[in-house]
């Protein structure tokens, strides 16, 4: 059986846990396609629920679920150590004789299993176009048998032809994370605070929508 590297930080090979009081958005699980092969982008600036969307659509997927936290101080050698020790925390044995942890080997070792994965990129960064994405070979090295969710503030330079081309392609963005009237309204509520049609008018003129925002009012926070 294979063992996790001991300089690991769990916390960046696990999704994070979602608190008693969190605000379910199942509603849009219906923009999430996780068929493999495929390629999912959620981009929007800090705040909007990124992560936390994608955490409560893991929890339920049936698929295998591995989850890697980025990190710009990552080096090339990082990325591969942590994104082996990432399968390896949904498969305990996966492919314990690998040697060469680079990027390419390790998709090349999905590529193997004979079931389909979800691999979740939490937090990519444009650090990461020289450390995964050099001369377009992580993309096309992306096994037939993975679905890669890219958590991320910025579109990336890379092609997604690939994936475009199949239809299995989606794009997440701000537009798609902003609240709701009824999700302020909601929010609201659960915080205690004033919830009256006025009050959510205002929440909405204020924030935008903007999520981060409108938790930071619901919670009496607002400066």
């Amino acid at each position: 059986m294979s063992v996790l590297d001991p300089d690991i930080t769990l916390s960046r090979i696990r999704p994070p846990e979602l608190p008693a009081n969190f605000l379910s958005r199942r509603h849009l699980f219906e923009l999430i396609d996780g068929r493999a092969p495929g390629y999912t982008m959620v981009i929007a600036p800090a705040g909007y629920g990124k992560t936390a969307l994608i955490a409560e659509w893991a929890k339920q997927s049936k698929k295998k679920v591995a989850w890697y936290t980025m990190s710009e101080s990552d080096s090339s050698v990082g990325v591969s150590t942590y994104l082996m020790s990432a399968i390896r925390e949904v498969i305990p044995n996966f492919a314990p004789d690998l040697e060469a942890k680079t990027v390419t080997s390790i998709f090349q070792a999905i590529g193997n299993l004979n079931e389909d994965i979800v691999l979740v990129l939490d937090n990519v960064v444009d650090a990461f176009t020289y450390q995964l994405n050099q001369t377009q070979s992580y993309m096309d090295a992306i096994p037939d048998n993975i679905h890669i969710f890219a958590l991320r503030r910025v579109m990336p330079t890379v092609s997604l032809k690939r994936f475009s081309s199949i239809d299995r392609l989606s794009v997440i963005t701000a537009g798609d994370l902003v609240f709701s009237k009824d999700e302020i309204r909601a929010l609201l509520q659960v915080s205690g605070a004033d919830s009256s049609e006025k009050k959510i008018s205002q929440v909405s003129e204020k924030t935008h929508g903007w999520p981060s925002a409108v938790a930071i009012i619901a919670s009496g926070e607002d400066a």
